[in-house]
Order: structure tokens, then sequence, then C-alpha cells
């Protein structure tokens, strides 16, 4: 198995500094590459520390395209500049499991979490939350990086 047995829990409500994204599939790392610099830019000339992880919230299961934010905790308001503007994210139950590796895996989780959705009964919405608690800046093995991964449950 690629990831953690998924629980049920709340991705908490958060404000995020985020930039809207949208690219084909092929395109994926360049653009949040590109994504992240531009909202981590934005925040050091605000002088605003991030307040977590980043995370991508995907708004649908990937096609041939991705449609997604990156987000950045802030414990404030952003001024908006550029692509860059500030959002609160509101509470919602999810489920969530972990994926322990390197990103370039990481496609290889999601269908292992869906079926495990699918085979349990679950009803999930069509966005999910892919938060980086470890990777690169933190630990230099991707062996030890984690994703959490976490689909919102339908009401």
């Amino acid at each position: 198995m690629l990831i953690e047995t998924p629980q049920k829990t709340t991705f908490a409500a958060v404000r995020v500094a985020r930039l809207h994204v949208v690219t084909p599939r092929d395109k994926i790392q360049q653009a949040m590459q590109q994504a992240i610099h531009e909202v981590t830019t934005l925040l050091r000339e605000q002088r605003v520390t991030p307040a977590g992880p980043w995370f991508a919230h995907h708004h649908h299961k990937p096609t041939g395209t991705f449609d997604f934010d990156v987000c950045f905790p802030v414990s404030q308001p952003i001024a908006p500049a550029g692509r860059v503007e500030s959002r609160d994210i509101p509470a919602t139950e999810v489920l969530r499991t972990v994926y322990r590796g390197p990103y370039d895996k990481l496609h290889l989780a999601w269908p292992e979490f869906v079926e495990w959705i699918e085979t349990n009964g679950y009803k999930t919405r069509e966005d999910a939350f892919e938060v980086y608690s470890v990777g690169p800046r933190e630990e230099p093995d991707p062996a030890n990086w984690q994703t959490e991964m976490n689909y919102p449950l339908a009401q």
C-alpha cells in the first residue's frame, strides 16, 4: 500500500494566500512551481510568514487539465497583487490519508485512495486538498516526504 488507512476528520478552516491555476496535465510541475514562486514572493514582499504547510486545492478530479489553487496558510489577510489573493476556506469534514514518498509517485496513491473510498461506501465531493506537510525544505530524502490527501465528504 502506498497510503495509510484513511480516517474521517476535519480539514480546519484556514485563511490563505492563493493563486488559481488551470494547466494541461503535462505542465503541472512547471505551473505549480511558478505559482509557488509568485505566492512566496508576494508573502515576502508583504512580510507575511506562512502559518503552516502549503497545499493545493484541486477543484475537480483531473482530466486532461488540472484546475487548482496553490494555497499558503496565513494568519492575516494579504493585499491582493497580480494573480495572488486572500481567501478563507471553511472547515469541512474529510477523509484523510497520508502518502509517504517522492512527488513523482504521488499520482499512484490517488487511485488507491479512491478505491478505498468506494470500497467503504463513502461519497465525496469533486474537490480535494493535497497538503505538503513534509517536503524538500524540511527533509532532503524524498522517501521521507509526506503528503496529506483529503477528500471532502459529500453532504
